[in-house]
C-alpha cells in the first residue's frame, strides 16, 4: 500500500510516501456445517508478516523517526462463511500478538520493567502517532476484514 497524505496544520506539506508489504497464511477449520464446505462459522490460526517503511520526517514538535521494520505475528481469525453461487463471502474479525524489529515506539519499558506492547502498523502515523524513538518491541494486531470476498472453485 503506498500514500501520500495532506498534511494540515500550520500550512499545508504532503507527509512523505510510506508503503506496506503484509502477508497472512492459514488454514481454515470450520466449527460447523450447515449448507455446503464454505458454509457457516470458522476459525482460522495464522502466521502474518509486515514489513513496513516509514520516513523520517517531522512538523514543529511532532517529529518521526523513520525507517524499515518487521514485524512476525501469531493470529486467530473467526468469521462465518458462505457461498452465494461459485461469490464467497466472509465476515471475519481477529487479533494477533507478535514480536517487531525497529519498530517506531519500541524499544519502551512498562512501569513494571518488561517491554512495552506497540501497535501493528498498518496504519498511517497520524493515526497511531508518531513516534521519535525506534526499537523491538512485543507487537498487538487486529484484523478488521469486514468483508472477505473471494471465489470457490
Amino acid at each position: 500500500m503506498r500514500s501520500t497524505h495532506e498534511y494540515r496544520g500550520g500550512g499545508s506539506r504532503a507527509v512523505p510516501n510510506y508503503w506496506r508489504v503484509l502477508a497472512a497464511a492459514g488454514p481454515v477449520f470450520p466449527l460447523a456445517r450447515s449448507g455446503g464446505p464454505v458454509s457457516g462459522p470458522f476459525v482460522q490460526p495464522k502466521l502474518l508478516t509486515n514489513f513496513s517503511y516509514e520516513p523520517a520526517y517531522g512538523y514543529g514538535d511532532d517529529d518521526h523517526a523513520g525507517g524499515a521494520s518487521l514485524e512476525l505475528h501469531l493470529g486467530l481469525d473467526v468469521g462465518w462463511q458462505f457461498a452465494v453461487g461459485s461469490v464467497y463471502i466472509a465476515p471475519v474479525l481477529g487479533v494477533s500478538v507478535g514480536y517487531g524489529f525497529n519498530m517506531p515506539g519500541g524499544g519502551g519499558r512498562t512501569l513494571s520493567g518488561g517491554p512495552a506492547f506497540v501497535p501493528s502498523r498498518v496504519f498511517h502515523p497520524e493515526f497511531l502517532g508518531y513516534e521519535s524513538r525506534r526499537g523491538s518491541a512485543p507487537v498487538l494486531g487486529i484484523n478488521l476484514n469486514l468483508l472477505r470476498l473471494g471465489t470457490t472453485f
